[in-house]
């Protein structure tokens, strides 16, 4: 008789597609995430196209959701905005205030220092012709 055909099937187990459920993925942390998409997680199986594009996906849905918040710094720096906008009215309101009485007494005609004419303008008694002058001539001598 003859003996029986002994065929040795090799492990196919890694030809197996992996099984992993939506909410696992999404338990899972993103260095585990990674890990099994490099193949480093040590899980037997072959990856389906399926579960590459979840895994992806996920990934990618969590750094959206990192971008989108704001930086720690944003708050605080806009707080200190304000502030300072606040302090700086203020400090404009007291010296808009302050300017009108700061060092203004009333001051009387007697006080105020004697105007000198600028360039090309005349003053009044150089305006006057010479006859019509309010000093009057010597007695002794007649003008021209």
């Amino acid at each position: 008789m003859r003996e029986p055909l002994h065929i040795e099937v090799p492990d196919m187990s890694h030809m197996m597609p992996m099984r992993i459920s939506v909410a696992k993925v999404k338990a899972m942390s993103d260095a585990e995430l990674l890990a099994a998409l490099n193949g480093e997680d040590g899980r037997k199986g072959m990856m389906t196209m399926q579960f590459l594009q979840l895994i992806t996906s996920e990934l990618q849905a969590r750094s959206i959701e990192r971008a989108g918040k704001p930086h720690w710094s944003t708050v605080p720096s806009f707080w200190l905005l304000v502030g300072s906008l606040v302090i700086s009215l203020a400090a404009l309101a007291v010296a808009v205030i302050a300017l009108p009485t700061q060092g203004q007494q009333p001051v009387s005609a007697d006080q105020l220092p004697p105007q000198t004419p600028s360039l090309g303008q005349s003053t009044p008694a150089s305006s006057q012709p010479a006859s019509q002058s309010s000093t009057p001539a010597p007695a002794g001598k007649q003008r021209r």
